[in-house]
């Protein structure tokens, strides 16, 4: 891949060229990335001649992939045949007026924090997407506010499975951890400390489950 200081007069018009497609819906078709791995060129190169060239084509490469979180935003509570549907619109949830335009998300995103990696999130579950309702934050953090997180209560903290098997005091998987809840509810502690070689039926017996 070049990773060259000067491209050539045909690569800087290929990716002029690539930036400017769009989708018929308005969406634009290739990301940095993908123009990076479609013409051999590092992403640091392309993003570099950006900035020297005022960031035109930095707005368009960057836009994608928000448009796509803003997309992706409309097509679960606007669209049945959208896999997510019945945990969107399907309970209710939907997108503000305000937001069914892209400038005004847009502005919003970027005085909120967006950055490309994040994912937008609802702080409470069963609101609207709006902007008293949404943050932007990092994939682990969204994943731990979903409704369908089983919280565990141990040692006086209330974590989900996932965040539990990141802490030190844990030492089974999280899904592990999940089937051992399941098994013997009013024990966390022993869950989340015992070895798996002592996990077994005089457990259950002993904590009473």
């Amino acid at each position: 891949m070049t990773s060259g200081r000067k491209l050539t007069a045909r690569q800087i018009d290929a990716i002029h060229a690539l930036s400017e497609k769009k989708h018929p819906n308005g969406q634009w078709l290739w990301s940095g990335e993908q123009i990076a791995e479609q013409l051999s060129i590092s992403l640091r190169t392309i993003r570099r001649y950006i900035r020297r060239r005022g960031g035109c084509v930095c707005r368009r490469v960057g836009e994608h992939k928000l448009r796509n979180v803003w997309h992706g935003m409309l097509h679960r509570c606007r669209d049945q045949v959208s896999r997510g549907w019945h945990n969107y619109k399907g309970r209710g949830v939907a997108v503000c007026d305000e937001w069914k335009v892209f400038e005004p998300f847009k502005e919003w995103a970027i005085g909120h924090g967006y950055s490309p990696g994040l994912e937008i999130d609802r702080i409470d579950n069963s609101g609207d997407y709006c902007p008293g309702n949404c943050r932007f934050v990092s994939r682990l953090l969204n994943s731990n506010n979903k409704r369908n997180n089983i919280r565990i209560t141990a040692f006086g903290e209330t974590k989900t499975a996932t965040q539990w098997s990141r802490d030190a005091r844990c030492i089974v998987t999280s899904e592990g951890l999940i089937n051992r809840i399941r098994q013997c509810p009013d024990a966390p502690e022993l869950a989340l400390t015992t070895p798996p070689y002592r996990w077994n039926s005089r457990i259950y017996e002993k904590v009473s489950c």
